[in-house]
């Protein structure tokens, strides 16, 4: 395990050593146990469903759970009225502490409000108004504390999401181990577990997170996310706004669903302003965003070992940011329906810098292709420019359809593209190598590609077409 350096400074910090053990049950209030019990206690939770239950863990807390144990932070409906063709959960305030939040896309009015109506574990999608409510759908009637469904509930659990976190608040040294923490009216940048990222070093390990509103995990400076499946969190699997940290072992699938645009942001994880993250072993799949993405001044970055397969965008998109190594991870049919221009690669280099790429290999997708290594240039500001970037020895294979297998794109001032960002030592396998390359903001075959000074010790043959 690496030393991080948000963990080091923990050192001057005060967290309990764990020498008390409480065991709860569903039923229980976890909240109340951990107010009535020192900073540094272990709570055992037994297997079980423990409902519409927020938690704000002292310093030095533990939460591991026996195989089975759930934090549900969704209320269970059973009595409903009929209203016309519909039916109506009266009586059904929001709690409190919830929060609204996101830029929603078109047929998505509502993705911003974080209260999700489940049918049988799933969340109906949410509309403005009465009238448009149909099967699969719902209209939360905020001024009338009323929820109407087109769906018949008979025979099936119905679910409205109420709590905003499982866990949040600002404490050091957290454990959260072994859990699923499903259903919270987590709002878009907000987490289940983490809330908005106030503490500092927990351990989250071993837990399932999923089909939350928002975010599935945020988390805090200093966090070990160690071998946990996220998945089916409505804006993102995880996320983070500052400081150091370890990502490692975890799959992250199949994330976002609430209908925030993702030009704005989603996807399966995003990083902002962060020094000295590590991104390592995670198999990263079928997000519908970005598959990882860091923005906004984000240094010191490692990805490496990571299996990146499927995302609608994005591999790995890293943002107006520098100094990152990419390195020895495997990427296949990101961005195949999405990709345009310089957008949706495998790995996107957006406007960042230091940014050093090697011993990846790609793999487009067969049919539809896609772009591979690529870099973007726009105006981002004066110290925003794509500079001193190298990609080098990388295998990239194009068996068939469309798109720039390398090359860089710009839309500002391509005649001032830097000289410092430079591809060589990779290796390229592309079916129709006529013109799979791109510079300057124009396709290109390899030969001229190489006469812009890129790729002067590279290879490219022939590979079977699909």
């Amino acid at each position: 395990m690496k030393t991080i350096v948000a963990v080091a400074v923990l050192a001057s910090l005060t967290v309990p050593a764990r020498a008390l053990t409480v065991a709860l049950s569903p039923g229980d209030d976890i909240q109340q146990a951990v107010d009535h019990n020192p900073p540094g206690t272990t709570f055992m939770l037994n297997a079980g469903v423990y409902r519409i239950q927020s938690v704000l863990p002292k310093n030095g807390n533990a939460f591991v759970g026996a195989d089975g144990a759930e934090l549900n932070g969704a209320k269970l409906l059973d009595t409903f009225d009929r209203d016309g063709a519909l039916y109506v959960a009266r009586n059904q305030p929001i709690d409190p502490g919830t929060m609204v939040q996101g830029v929603c896309r078109k047929g998505y009015p509502r993705c911003g409000n974080p209260q999700d109506l489940y049918l049988d574990g799933k969340p109906l999608r949410a509309v403005a108004g009465r009238a448009k409510v149909k099967p699969g759908t719902f209209f939360y009637d905020y001024g009338h504390d009323a929820v109407y469904f087109a769906d018949d509930p008979a025979g099936h659990v119905v679910e409205l999401s109420y709590r905003p976190f499982a866990f949040g608040g600002g404490a050091n040294g957290v454990t959260i181990q072994n859990l699923t923490v499903e259903n919270y009216a987590c709002a878009d940048q907000q987490g289940a577990i983490g809330d908005h990222g106030e503490g500092t070093a927990w351990e989250i390990t071993g837990n399932e997170v999923r089909w939350n509103h928002g975010v599935g995990v945020v988390m805090p400076p200093g966090t070990e996310l160690t071998h946990n499946f996220i998945h089916h969190n409505g804006e993102l699997g995880i996320g983070a706004g500052g400081g150091s940290g370890d990502v490692d072992s975890n799959e992250i699938a199949f994330n976002v669903w609430n209908g925030t645009d993702c030009d704005w942001e989603c996807g399966g994880a995003k990083w902002a302003q962060v020094t000295e993250w590590f991104v390592e072993n995670n198999y990263v799949h079928n997000n519908l965003g970005d598959g990882l993405w860091a923005d906004i001044d984000s240094e010191q970055m490692l990805f490496e070992g990571n299996r990146i397969e499927d995302n609608l965008y994005a591999g790995i998109s890293y943002e107006i940011s520098n100094r990152a190594v990419i390195n020895g991870n495997t990427f296949k049919g990101n961005g195949a329906k999405t990709f345009g221009w310089g957008w949706r690669g495998q790995i996107q280099i957006q406007n960042s810098w230091g940014v050093e790429v090697e011993n990846n290999t790609l793999v487009l997708d067969p049919h539809k292709g896609g772009n591979g290594i690529v870099i973007v240039q726009q105006n981002r500001g004066h110290g925003n420019m794509p500079k001193s970037n190298s990609i080098h020895d990388n295998d990239i294979t194009l068996k068939g359809g469309e798109g720039a297998i390398a090359g860089w794109f710009a839309d500002f001032k391509p005649n001032k593209f830097a000289s410092s960002n430079v591809f060589d030592n990779n290796h390229y396998h592309v079916y129709a190598p006529g013109g799979s390359f791109w510079a300057p903001n124009e396709w290109t075959s390899f030969a001229a590609w190489q006469a812009t000074g890129q790729d002067a010790h590279s290879t490219l043959d022939a590979t079977p077409g699909h």
